[in-house]
Formats: C-alpha cells, structure tokens, sequence
C-alpha cells in the first residue's frame, strides 16, 4: 500500500493486487536461489545459527506462525512455519552434521540436543543477558558475573586466525570458564529462593553443557548474535507492514528476505542481483549462481 501511493504520488496508477503478483512472481523465480542458499549455509563449514520469531497472518481463516531463520557467513535463511515446534529445527539442519549455535528455547534441546552428529552449543549472550536485566536489583553479584562473562568476549577478540583462537580457548578461556563455574555454585546457595538472581543462575546451570562446548570447537562462537541479526530483519518487517495477508505472503517474503539478505552479507547490491536473475531465468539459463557464488566470481575477475 505504501509503494502504491509513492507511486500513485508520481502519476503511475497501480493497484496493491498488480504489485504483490508483480513480487510473487519474482518470488517464483528465486525459490531455487533461495533452495541452494540455504545448502551453502549447511555446507559451508561454518556453525549454523537458528533463531524464529513470530510472524502475523492477517487473513482470518489463517492461523499466526513462524519466520524461521538459519544464518551464517554463508548466507541467511528464512523460512515461514505455523508452528514454533523443535521439529522444524530438525527439519531445516536436515541431513547437516556439525555445530548448531541457539538460545535456550527448550525446542532446540528436545530435537537438535537428541540428534547424532549435532552439536548443540547456547548462546553465551543470553546468558549474560539474564543478569544484566536485573543488574539494578542484584548490583554486587551481577557486577562480579558480568566481568567474568566479559572477559571471555575479550579474549575472544584478541584472536586474528582460528589457530590463535584454539590457543587462547585453551589456555585462557578455560581458566575463566572455570571460574565462572565456581562463582555459579558458590553463589546459587545465597540467593532467595523463586528470586531473579536464582532464576538468571539457574538458566546458566541448566545450559552449562551446550554454553562450554565452545572450548572443544573452535567453529563454535561464543554467541548466537550471527542469528539474531538475521531475525532482526523479520522482525522489523512485522513492525512495518505486520507480516503478512496469507501464508502464500508469508513464504514469498521468506524467499526474498533469504535472496535480499544474503545479498547483503556478499556484498552484492540485491536489486542488480534479483534483475540479473529474472532476466536469466526468462532466457531459461540453467546455471545461475547464488549471491555468494556471483561475489565471488566478479571479485576473482576483478583481482
């Protein structure tokens, strides 16, 4: 509605039922990208970040759901489901073996947790999240445990290779790992029972597992940001236009986002990107490169 009236404003009278055929049919020619982005991401030998958020549907005879998103520097994901069920996690990884970096939504333990071959690693910034939302309550303990959570980021930074990463994991991550550990046990005793401080303790407790594995592989960061800037986007575009009319509008934006953002992420501008692979399409090449694929071949004949 809103490109309607900028484009009504400019003397171009087009209804919003012209504009989302004239998308979906867009949408129709990038699914296949959008297919063999999401193989990149799984193939890459990168850790694969998950995250969903909801997604409105405002036709009535359709139920709300889900925008799934799967990320990382491979490309970005997004897929519309109409349930939040740990299954589609297990359904997105598919076949991939490997790191699996999530918050600590109780889905992705009851499905990826019991896969063979997954390594299911939480997010170390939800962790810290925990105390610092009640930081004005509890000043003196959350101080000592944020310094610490801190001092792992800091470290993590100092790395320029994967090499250099492994050797400060090992040789300085770990004491922290170690002490944080200790301030959990020390401290949970203390705190009034049913209280924030005991809850923020206890979410690190129970997610000790997957928030240390980080030590054993160096793949796996220390976060789960990569997923959270994906969803960001859904999550800015439910703000805007409040998701969608229909589930078909659903899965036509979950095929551009993963288009457009994974443009993006390659550096490459998505409107040249998605013109070049209409016109492709419509001259029936076969083989039409992914946005990574089509960075990498202009910057190799640039160089």
């Amino acid at each position: 509605e809103r490109v309607r009236i900028i484009m009504e404003s400019g003397g171009l009278h087009v209804s919003t039922k012209v504009l989302y055929g004239l998308a979906f049919l867009v949408h129709c020619y990038l699914e296949d990208i959008a297919v063999q982005i999401k193989k990149e991401i799984l193939a890459c030998g990168l850790s694969v970040h998950l995250d969903e958020t909801p997604w409105p549907i405002s036709h009535k005879k359709q139920s709300d759901g889900y925008m799934w998103v799967m990320s990382n520097q491979g490309g970005s994901f997004y897929q519309f489901e109409p349930t939040r069920a740990g299954a589609i996690a297990k359904e997105l990884v598919g076949s991939y073996r490997g790191p699996v970096v999530t918050d600590g939504y109780v889905g992705y333990k009851s499905s990826l947790g019991k896969m063979e071959g997954i390594i299911l690693a939480f997010c170390w910034s939800h962790g810290r999240r925990k105390f610092t939302d009640i930081e004005a309550n509890y000043p003196g303990p959350c101080s000592e445990i944020l310094d610490l959570i801190d001092e792992l980021f800091r470290l993590e930074r100092q790395a320029s290779s994967y090499e250099e990463l492994e050797v400060i994991r090992k040789e300085q991550s770990q004491a922290v790992v170690d002490e944080i550990w200790e301030w959990l046990v020390a401290m949970k005793p203390k705190a009034r029972a049913e209280s924030h401080l005991l809850k923020a303790i206890n979410y690190m407790v129970n997610h000790w597992k997957g928030l240390t594995r980080f030590l054993d592989d160096v793949r796996i960061p220390l976060s789960n940001n990569e997923a959270e800037r994906t969803v960001r986007h859904s999550v800015m575009g439910r703000k805007n236009f409040y998701g969608s009319q229909t589930i078909n509008g659903a899965d036509m934006t979950a095929t551009l986002y993963t288009v457009i953002e994974s443009c993006k992420k390659a550096e490459v501008d998505p409107k040249h990107y998605i013109s070049m692979v209409v016109r492709a399409q419509v001259k029936g090449e076969k083989e039409i490169p992914t946005p990574l694929e089509y960075a990498r071949s202009i910057r190799a004949t640039t160089v």
